[in-house]
C-alpha cells in the first residue's frame, strides 16, 4: 500500500483534509440556504407592499365596475422590478383583470 510509506506529516495532512472539507461544504450549504429564504421573504415583502399601495387605487374601479381604469393603473404597476403579473379580484374570488408581462422580448432581425 502506498498509505504505509508516506510519512506522519502526509497522513496527518490527509486525515485532516476530510472533516474540513465536509465543513465547509455543510458551511456552503447553510449561507445558501439562508440567502435563498432571505431573497423569498424579500420578495414576499416587496409583494405584500405593492399590494398595500395598489388596494386604495384599485377600490373605485372595482366598486365602479371599470375595468379600463383598473388595467391602466396595473399595466403601471408592471414597470416595477420583479412584477410578473398582476390580477384583481371580486369578493367571490372571481378575476377582474389580469395583466402579465410579455412572455418574450423581440430580438432585432439580423441584416445581412
Amino acid at each position: 500500500m502506498t498509505f504505509r510509506r508516506w510519512d506522519i506529516n502526509t497522513r496527518t495532512q490527509i486525515i485532516s483534509l476530510g472533516p474540513a472539507l465536509l465543513l465547509t461544504l455543510l458551511l456552503i450549504s447553510f449561507f445558501t440556504f439562508v440567502r435563498i429564504q432571505d431573497l423569498r421573504q424579500e420578495l414576499n415583502h416587496t409583494g405584500q407592499l405593492i399590494a398595500n399601495q395598489l388596494a386604495p387605487a384599485t377600490e373605485y374601479g372595482v366598486i365602479s365596475g371599470n375595468n379600463d381604469v383598473l388595467e391602466s393603473l396595473l399595466k403601471a404597476t408592471l414597470a416595477t422590478p420583479n412584477v410578473r403579473f398582476l390580477e384583481i379580484q371580486d369578493n367571490a374570488n372571481r378575476i377582474l383583470v389580469y395583466v402579465e408581462q410579455p412572455s418574450g422580448i423581440p430580438q432585432p432581425l439580423a441584416t445581412g
